[in-house]
């Protein structure tokens, strides 16, 4: 291997491992005076999922929650009552590649969800 392939290996294999992994954004959900915003993770995988971090948006509240650790089958929540109508939405960080992510907005009382959007 030539001076040049060895360079141009070291720094592609640099870029590679310092890059952060980039977050599953949802897209916005329209919500009404009575709903809650809840962004929901699920660890499909047979490992814990480690470092997970939750944030919620809405129109005039940010909910920025603990990071957590997902157990394998499990689900972690992060959610935040907005305000009159609006939209809301999430970012989801450091999960691995056998978790998922939705976006649901809840009326107040009831266990099914208005809308419910998936996160890439």
């Amino acid at each position: 291997m030539n001076r040049f392939s060895s360079i141009l290996l070291a720094v592609t294999l640099a870029v590679a491992v310092c890059t952060p992994a980039l977050a599953d954004l949802c897209p916005p959900v329209p919500y009404g005076p009575n709903d809650t915003c809840s962004c929901d993770v699920r660890n499909y995988g047979t490992k814990p999922d480690t470092d997970v971090a939750i944030t919620v948006f809405s129109d005039n509240n940010t909910q920025i929650c603990p990071s957590v650790t997902v157990q394998p089958s499990g689900i972690a929540s992060c959610s935040t009552p907005p305000s009159f109508f609006g939209y809301c939405g999430c970012t989801v960080a450091g999960e691995s590649s056998k978790t998922r992510a939705s976006l649901s907005a809840i009326p107040f009382g009831e266990v099914a969800a208005r809308v419910t959007v998936s996160c890439n």
